[in-house]
């Protein structure tokens, strides 16, 4: 399904399954997308499922010409519009294990996977999220801009609210990034109770979204603001709640969870009235993957209690299960977690280590709740001790002339130091007074600090890093893409110019977030 947010999506999903064929959504390309890439990227995705058929409306078609070479047909809404009274159909009952439709992992890294959810695995996971929720179930409303194509999207705003036979509100997401106030204005419309969004976009309303706008509106409704897809940033979490006061909202409402593709969605949420937690923890001690509490340390977030039906775990590179305040490797186990990959073998049996499904996220327990310090992947080891790249990545952010949420710390082998070094690519804010030099100064100190060797820091101009469909920085793929010269610069320091940065819209750079 190649299709925007709207009535033509929502048929087109549930038509598919009333003929028991397996819907699949894909983004859709814009004007804005590089067409060979996207070109590229969703005829691997739909070689991967061997689909027979790929939906769209008349004015995605033009950009699907090159579609064809994978060997599938492509029919518009508009076609299907002047056959569907031909077609008889009768309702059949679906078991449990029937795929309900499958979830292109966002995955940063990889050949495209798609996540098998069956019926079973779609509607008890609707179930826990809607006990879950602080409103009652009968006093559940939604407001969503999330991309359908995308598993908070689809189940945890879609799925979950045609469970539970309540309200749904649906913004395009495109008209979220030109307009970011029409979600907070739709709350107030439709007194919504409940919202959810990565991390990026509460940070996007606080820069977006002037005060005088948020003096207009009332809040109050809101019960939820859940947070998740990505790591929850203190200063993110503490400007937005700021931010929104005159709007009459409830601080203990913005709600950190955690979840993935591979568990339909939904694995932990923050309790009822507790709010957004955050430990300060020993970053030596946590290097070491050890948490000491420190409060000049830095914070991680409390993503929450494990959702009923599920397991999790945190083990050891030996498999050896860890008591609380000790990192490492999170495993999960439950009716919700999928069971592979659809026609990916190979890949389903790296999934799980024996019974348990492999999160490929660190974190640990504290006092009951989880807590996620990255992806593993991502891990920077150097010289013996572990430093999670979103540590880093958060302090830097907080610089004055950095874009909030654009950043990417890694690191790569040095041959002449022996050992992986650290590399900064940070994207510019167009309004900063900052000069390259004290800019590169000010980011060269937060790796420095912990005696972190760095080898290179780049200025690049809005718009530049690449993410996922999900909005998650592609960490090693902005890397591989700096080391080729496919940033738009060289390896060298480059100075990001007022002059260049104003020649595009910054409500147009933002589409990049939904590549």
């Amino acid at each position: 399904i190649l299709l925007p947010t709207g009535e033509e999506f929502l048929n087109t999903f549930f038509a598919a399954q009333l003929l028991k064929a397996i819907p699949v959504s894909l983004y859709p390309p814009n004007q804005l997308n590089d067409l060979d890439h996207w070109s590229e990227k969703t005829s691997k995705m739909i070689e991967s499922v061997a689909a027979k058929i790929y939906v769209t409306d008349k004015k995605i078609e033009k950009f699907c010409f090159k579609l064809s070479k994978s060997g599938v047909k492509g029919i518009t809404v508009e076609e299907l519009r002047t056959e569907v009274d031909k077609y008889q159909y009768d309702i059949e009952v679906f078991t449990e294990r029937d795929i309900c439709f499958l979830q292109f992992s966002s995955g940063t890294t990889g050949e495209p996977k798609a996540v098998i959810i069956n019926q079973k695995n779609a509607i008890l996971n609707s179930e826990l999220i809607i006990e879950a929720l602080p409103p009652e179930n009968k006093k559940i409303s939604v407001c969503s801009w999330l991309p359908l194509y995308h598993d908070m999207g689809l189940v945890g705003c879609l799925l979950m609210s045609i469970v539970n036979g309540t309200d749904l509100i649906l913004i395009r997401p495109d008209d979220f990034i030109l307009k970011p106030q029409l979600w907070l204005q739709a709350i107030d419309d439709f007194k919504i109770t409940c919202t959810t969004a990565p991390n990026f976009a509460y940070g996007f309303i606080q820069k977006r979204v002037p005060q005088e706008q948020i003096e207009k509106l009332d809040l109050s409704s809101m019960e939820a603001f859940l947070c998740g897809a990505e790591m929850v940033y203190k200063e993110t979490s503490d400007k937005f709640l700021n931010h929104l006061r005159p709007a009459k909202l409830n601080p203990k409402s913005l709600m950190p969870v955690y979840g993935m593709a591979e568990t339909t969605l939904a694995v932990s949420f923050t309790k009822k009235d507790t709010g957004v937690k955050f430990l300060k923890v020993n970053p030596d001690k946590l290097s070491q993957k050890v948490i000491s509490l420190d409060n000049n340390g830095i914070s991680i977030a409390s993503v929450g209690e494990i959702l009923p039906t599920f397991e999790v775990k945190v083990v050891d590179n030996e498999g050896k299960k860890l008591r609380e305040n000790k990192v490492g490797r999170v495993l999960i186990k439950g009716p919700c977690v999928s069971e592979g990959y659809y026609l990916n073998y190979e890949a389903s049996e790296k999934l799980f280590i024996e019974e348990w499904l492999d999160s490929g996220d660190e974190g640990f327990f504290h006092k009951n709740e989880l807590y996620i310090c990255g992806r593993i992947k991502d891990l920077m080891i150097i010289r013996g001790s572990n430093f999670y790249p979103t540590i880093y990545e958060e302090k830097i952010c907080s610089i004055e002339g950095v874009r909030k949420g654009r950043v990417v710390v890694s690191s790569i082998y040095s041959p002449t130091q022996d050992s992986e070094v650290v590399v900064v690519l940070a994207e510019v804010d167009s309004q900063t007074n900052l000069k390259e030099y004290d800019l590169i100064e000010k980011i060269r100190r937060v790796i420095l600090e912990d005696s972190l060797p760095l080898d290179t820091v780049v200025l690049l101009p809005a718009g530049s890093l690449i993410k996922t469909s999900s909005g998650k920085l592609k960490r090693k793929a902005n890397i591989e893409l700096w080391k080729r010269d496919k940033l738009g610069v060289n390896r060298s320091r480059f100075s990001a110019t007022k002059t260049y940065l104003k020649v595009l819209s910054k409500q147009i750079q933002q589409f990049r977030f939904f590549q």
